[in-house]
């Protein structure tokens, strides 16, 4: 229920923070001098506000991994960090940033991969089903 601040339009008292329906009637409001008094345009009390566009998540990209809790939080990380969410990006790769992007996936993998040499001592010892 809000609440609502009045004065009195004979000798100027004030009432704040009244709490009234949202249906009120003219009876509901506070009475002084005999009749009823007046609403009165205050300040709102400050609101603290949480970004609706998204829930707080743990940012795991790096080993830190702060709690995120606004949009504007997400772009100073994503920043920082050097990296880009994905909602944002408007266009496709380059052919460029493909390639490198693929030469750097097949590196990776390739640093993993263990050698012919280790997969035949793996598939000598059983272990074939991991490599």
């Amino acid at each position: 229920m809000p609440t609502y601040d009045f004065k009195c339009k004979k000798c100027s008292a004030e009432r704040t923070n009244v709490l009234l329906r949202i249906t009120h009637d003219e009876c509901d409001r506070p009475h002084c001098c005999g009749q009823p008094m007046d609403y009165y345009i205050t300040t709102p009390p400050m609101v603290h506000w949480v970004d609706p566009v998204i829930e707080p998540f743990r940012a795991v990209a790096t080993k830190d991994m702060p709690v995120i809790t606004t949009t504007k939080q997400n772009r100073e990380y994503m920043a920082r960090h050097g990296l880009v969410d994905a909602n944002e990006v408007a266009r496709p790769p380059t052919e460029e940033e493909y390639q490198r992007t693929k030469k750097e996936i097949d590196d990776s993998i390739k640093a993993i991969t263990p050698s012919e040499e280790v997969s035949a001592n793996m598939r000598q010892q059983g272990l074939d089903s991991i490599i």
